[in-house]
């Protein structure tokens, strides 16, 4: 990244107009654990652990990742029915989801103070990857897979912000590819046992960790550049295929692109944005197969305000 904002031709370091800067931040030991073998339901897993974890670990709230919001809506509803169903001795349990959608006000709930002799377990995307530290998060469980061992390392570390925590990973000690890394601790024998019993799984949920990718791919690489070329073009950029990206995007996806927008009507044959219609979709901040939906309804039916 320095190299790619760094415009200083000769080799006097001195001259360089990019530097990197480190600041360490403050985080406690995490230590990792795994399941005895791979799980066929991560969905349930990420329950029955959670339980467990509840019914066996000492004070400390919990952070567990999931996919997306259906998956996230419904472990929360599942850890909800066993919340119902605690004995009223026991340390009673609240559960909150957090995605990117769900509303602010909503959001700010898993920063409030836990009420006494309750465990707080919060159930979100990877929006609490990077994004936020949430005061009292000891445990977490780590049930994406496939996921790049980079981002799983961030995952695990969210666990250690505010104090020494654990981490549960869904997948096998033996998938891990640096076994020195691995740090064996008191794990209560009924979390060991949880998945203990095999059974025939399909071949497709045993990921092996050490072919996973060591970074995750750039979303420049991965998503549909149509929005990005359709900006591009707005700005005046003529020939976007060699434009300098830091994250060079396939040619392929950007002649994908291109080749959207001309069928939607947004470029002529030269490439350029047509008046007024690929300008007008450049100012909708929505996809452009949206923007030149309701910039066309209009001449089509009739709308209600």
């Amino acid at each position: 990244m320095r190299d790619f904002f760094n415009n200083n031709p000769t080799d006097d370091k001195s001259l360089d107009t990019a530097a990197i800067l480190s600041v360490e931040g403050r985080v406690f030991p995490v230590d990792i654990h795994y399941t005895l073998d791979p799980v066929p339901d991560y969905l349930k897993s990420s329950v029955d652990t959670a339980m467990k974890i509840h019914h066996n670990e000492g004070p400390g709230d919990m952070l567990i990742f999931l996919t997306g919001q259906d998956e996230v809506e419904n472990v929360v509803r599942l850890l909800i029915d066993e919340a119902k169903r605690l004995p009223k001795d026991v340390q009673r349990m609240k559960v909150l989801p957090m995605y990117g959608s769900l509303p602010a006000s909503e959001q700010m709930k898993v920063f409030e103070r836990t009420p006494r002799n309750t465990r707080k377990m919060v159930v979100a995307t990877n929006i609490a990857e990077t994004s936020i530290t949430i005061n009292g998060i000891v445990y977490k469980s780590l049930v994406i897979v496939p996921v790049s061992q980079a981002s799983a390392d961030q995952r695990a570390g969210r666990a250690g912000r505010v104090r020494a925590g654990k981490a549960y990973r869904l997948y096998t000690v033996q998938e891990f590819p640096d076994k020195s890394l691995i740090q064996y601790h008191g794990v209560p024998s009924s979390i060991k046992d949880l998945v203990s019993q095999r059974s025939q799984i399909n071949p497709e949920f045993e990921e092996d960790f050490s072919k996973l990718p060591a970074a995750t791919v750039p979303e420049m690489q991965r998503s549909d550049l149509a929005p990005v070329v359709l900006q591009m073009k707005a700005l005046g950029i003529s020939n976007v295929l060699r434009f300098h990206f830091l994250s060079p995007p396939p040619a392929e996806n950007m002649v994908r692109g291109l080749e959207l927008l001309y069928a939607l009507g947004g470029l002529d044959d030269n490439g350029n944005l047509t008046s007024p219609l690929g300008l007008q979709m450049a100012e909708f901040p929505l996809p452009p197969m949206f923007a030149k939906m309701l910039l066309v309804s209009g001449f089509m039916f009739t709308i209600a305000p």
